[in-house]
Order: C-alpha cells, then sequence, then structure tokens
C-alpha cells in the first residue's frame, strides 16, 4: 500500500505551489488542514486523495473532471456506441450468408485474412 502523500503533488501543485517541496507529512496535515478531514497516517493513498478531493471540490475546487456537460456527452456517446455495437451484432447472420456464398470452403483463418486486407 502506497502511503506517500507527495504522489498528490502533480494534481494538487496548481492549487497549492507553495508546497513544492513538502515532505509526504507536510502533504499530509496540510491538506487535512485544508478539508477539515482528519485522516489516518496509515491510510492508502487511493482512498486518502479520494476524502481530500471530494471535500476539495465541495469548496470550489476543480477535484474532479465531471461537470453537467461533460457527464451528458459522455453518456450520449455511450448510447451511439451501444446502437453501434447492437447494428454490428444484427448484421452478423446476414455476413456469415454472405461468406457462405463467397467462400464455402475457406478456413477460419482465411476468413480473418482476407478482412485484414
Amino acid at each position: 500500500m502506497n502511503l506517500d502523500r507527495r504522489d498528490i503533488a502533480p494534481f494538487a501543485l496548481k492549487w497549492f505551489p507553495t508546497l513544492v517541496d513538502a515532505t509526504s507529512d507536510e502533504w499530509h496535515f496540510f491538506l487535512d488542514k485544508v478539508t477539515g478531514l482528519t485522516t489516518p497516517l496509515d491510510m492508502g493513498n487511493g482512498q486518502a486523495f479520494d476524502r481530500w478531493r471530494a471535500e476539495l471540490a465541495k469548496q470550489g475546487y476543480a477535484a474532479f473532471d465531471y461537470t453537467d456537460a461533460n457527464i451528458a456527452a459522455a453518456k450520449a456517446k455511450a448510447d451511439a456506441m451501444v446502437l453501434a455495437e447492437q447494428r454490428r451484432v444484427a448484421s452478423l447472420p446476414g455476413t456469415l450468408d454472405a461468406l457462405k456464398v463467397e467462400a464455402p470452403n475457406w478456413t477460419a483463418a482465411e476468413v480473418v485474412a482476407s478482412m485484414k486486407g
């Protein structure tokens, strides 16, 4: 388990540039002080960073890249991807029927090779 709090520096230095040379413990206690949290020293970075990020986000820091607009865009793209996959799956029987006519004696390897070229 990683406990070196300096790993948060690339993420947080944009807000706290004075911590550029801070030690792991200095990062830890600074972030606890800024967020009002009490984070155990032996808590893994993943959990500790998530807690601090959530509190920083509540204070107005852009601690997460999610906005209503990019969430909506991601959902719309996911909808389009699902439709594309459904169309691909629906076309499979037709593709197999066409292959039976075009290449009735081809091996699976030959079929795959023909798709690459």
